[in-house]
Order: structure tokens, then sequence, then C-alpha cells
């Protein structure tokens, strides 16, 4: 679970909430508001959907999800070397590091992935560079690599048949989030 929390794809999980959230907010305002208005009324309504969704898709479940994908994919002693490398000063600065990228600004993605370029070299020396690149390159590191793919279509699968399951309370759920926020001469 430890190792499967780490390996969460929250790019992908946040694409998917963000469709859930869109999909609510268009059916709950239906054209019944001004564009103008349109922006200001999603963000309240994804604040107010925000709690809806961290219930239906929590950190366990997720965290589960790739732990289960680990174990069809790994040995234990490949895992136990995947968790010694996340352990590491290294894997841990590897961590802070990817929790300041994905909070980096740029209007573009070409402009952001010139700030995480920038926050990269800013934060790993040379030879921690080095050390990246040689575990890239490992058969851990390539395997990891190749497997990408098949973890994001896992993980969509998974994080549909967990909707499935929940989706009459859950598009309930959204749909009153989304109401709470509108004005009422829009209701």
């Amino acid at each position: 679970m430890w190792l499967g929390e780490r390996i969460v794809p929250w790019a992908l999980v946040e694409g998917y909430r963000a469709g859930l959230e869109e999909n609510a907010f268009e059916k709950a305002t239906a054209g019944r508001f001004a564009g103008s208005d349109l922006p200001t009324l999603r963000a309240h309504a994804n604040e107010a959907m925000r709690p809806v969704l961290d219930e239906a898709f929590p950190m366990e479940l997720l965290a589960g999800t790739s732990a289960q994908f680990l174990s069809h994919h790994y040995s234990a002693e490949e895992l136990r070397a995947l968790r010694a490398h996340e352990e590491s000063p290294l894997g841990q600065k590897v961590r802070a590091f990817e929790q300041r990228a994905a909070a980096l600004p740029g209007p573009t993605p070409e402009a952001r992935a010139k700030a995480r370029e920038a926050l990269a070299r800013q934060t790993f020396s040379t030879g921690e560079q080095k050390d990246l690149e040689a575990f890239a390159n490992s058969p851990l590191g390539r395997k990891g690599a190749a497997l990408s793919p098949e973890l994001a279509g896992f993980y969509v699968n998974e994080l549909e048949r967990h909707r499935t399951s929940i989706q009459r309370e859950l598009d309930e759920r959204l749909r009153r989030s989304v109401e709470s926020v509108l004005p009422a001469a829009g209701r």
C-alpha cells in the first residue's frame, strides 16, 4: 500500500475527477446562466463537489488500486528494491520535487515543461541527476516506464468500474452539491 500510494497517477485521477465535475456542472446548469457567470459558478461548484469526490474516490481506494497493479507486475524482490529507492534520501527528494513541480504555473504545457526542467536543475546536483538517469536506465526503471501506459489503462478501468458501482448515489450527490451553490434565480 505504501508503494501503491507513491505511484498513483495523479494527473489521470485529477482528469477523471474533472470530467465528473464538468458533467455534473453541465447537467445542473444546462444553459440557465449567462456565459459571463459560468466561470465563477463553476469554481464554486467544483469546490462544493470536491468533498463528495474525495469520499467517492478515497486515498485508500487509489493506493489499493496501485498496490493491486504492483502486485500483478512486480516480484517481491522488485517491490523491495522499489521501496528502498523510494525511501532513500534521493527518493524523498524526488517526491518533494514532484510536489513542487505539480504546482508550477505556466500558460502552456511547453512553458510548464521548461519550468519543470529549470526546477530539476535547481533541485538535483549533477551526481543526483546521474543517479536518477542510472535508475531510469536500470531494468527496474525501464520496466516501470514500459508499464506506465498499462498502469494508466488499468487505472481508467478501475475508476470507471468503481464509479459505475456508485453511479446513482454519486450523480445525485454531485447534482445537489452544484445546486447548493447556484443562485436561486437560476434554479
